[in-house]
């Protein structure tokens, strides 16, 4: 389960992608984002409206976006 770098990698397996082509969009609970990094994927938090919705990540430093269309940007 997050943020065991493990989970995300079955998921790629079951897609038959590598870890490096993924981009991971989440709230950022539980560790989700560090997770999806040490696996390998393109960690990018979700914080609506401009706020993220968990304490600690207003300093995030990677990707961030508002809202879900948002992630077409990042292709």
């Amino acid at each position: 389960m997050k943020p065991d770098p493990r989970i995300y990698r079955l998921g790629c397996n079951g897609f038959a992608v590598h870890a490096s082509e993924c981009l991971f969009v989440g709230d950022g609970a539980n560790g989700e984002l560090r997770g999806a990094a040490e696996a390998g994927m393109t960690p990018v938090l979700l914080a609506e409206n401009g706020v993220a919705r968990w304490d600690g990540l207003d300093a995030w430093d990677g990707a961030r976006i508002h809202a879900l269309p948002e992630v077409l940007d990042l292709l």
